[in-house]
C-alpha cells in the first residue's frame, strides 16, 4: 500500500487559489 505525504508553502495556495475560478471543478463543467 502506497501512501505519500506531501506539504506546500503559502506562495504555492495562493497559486493554487488563483487558478480556481478558471478550473472545470469548480466552475460547475465537471
Amino acid at each position: 500500500m502506497d501512501c505519500y505525504l506531501t506539504h506546500t508553502s503559502e506562495e504555492t495556495h495562493e497559486i493554487l487559489r488563483t487558478g480556481f475560478e478558471d478550473s472545470p471543478m469548480f466552475t460547475g463543467r465537471i
